[in-house]
């Protein structure tokens, strides 16, 4: 499934006013920092912002970069926010990411001899799940039938296995990421994902409520 990347910069509290300010003299022509919105967020008492714009071109939409601290050790790209479209597809979002982060972060970082992760566009089920909870929703899914969802007692009982391994095993996929998976990845019909994504917060929800101590 297509996710939105990630990209990290292994530069400590010490260096940071440094990384950004050669960040910000070093970016090519289309890209400038707005120290405007910058002071906006700071004013409002938002954590402190680094703001990177990048105009439109051929290959890529107008947007706003947010890099922020995501801890004291670590720089990373918080969101990329359209200037003009409502919201960024993911290969959208990643192209604005792979190109800010190799015209524009590559380059100072190998000066300064830091270290970048990118993370991948693509996700498996994995990425949300164990092994165990994986393999019963690909046996139900497998099965099932997708116009009817749940309904039938066989898939009823295997799409019950699946919820219980999710509690049991703490997994951490939500009912959004659930539906997703649903259409994107195992060609259920969107009104089925969504229905079965309630169910299944429902369920999960239930499920912790009664396992509580």
């Amino acid at each position: 499934m297509k996710v939105f990347k990630d990209l990290e910069i292994a530069v400590p509290e010490s260096r940071r006013a440094d990384f950004i300010s050669r960040l910000e003299k070093g970016l090519p022509k289309g890209w400038k920092r707005d120290r405007e919105a910058e002071s906006r967020s700071r004013s409002h008492g938002e954590e402190e912002f680094t703001y990177i714009i990048c105009n439109a071109s051929s290959k890529r939409q107008s947007a706003l970069v947010a890099l922020a601290p995501k801890n004291k050790d670590t720089l990373h790209v918080s969101n990329i926010v359209p200037r003009k479209l409502s919201e960024l597809a993911h290969d959208q979002y990643n192209h604005i990411l792979d190109e800010f982060a190799t015209k524009c972060v590559d380059p100072i970082a190998k000066q300064m001899n830091l270290k970048v992760k990118r993370s991948l566009d693509q996700e498996t089920l994995e990425s949300w799940v164990c092994q165990e909870t994986a393999e019963k929703f690909q046996k139900f899914s497998a099965s099932a039938n997708k116009s009817t969802g749940t309904a039938h007692p066989l898939d009823k009982e295997r799409w019950y296995d699946f919820v219980n391994s999710i509690v049991r095993n703490k997994d951490p996929l939500d009912a959004s990421t659930l539906r997703r998976w649903l259409v994107e990845d195992d060609g259920w019909p969107q009104d089925i994902a969504e229905e079965m994504a309630i169910e299944f917060e429902q369920e999960v929800g239930l499920l912790k409520y009664n396992n509580q101590p």
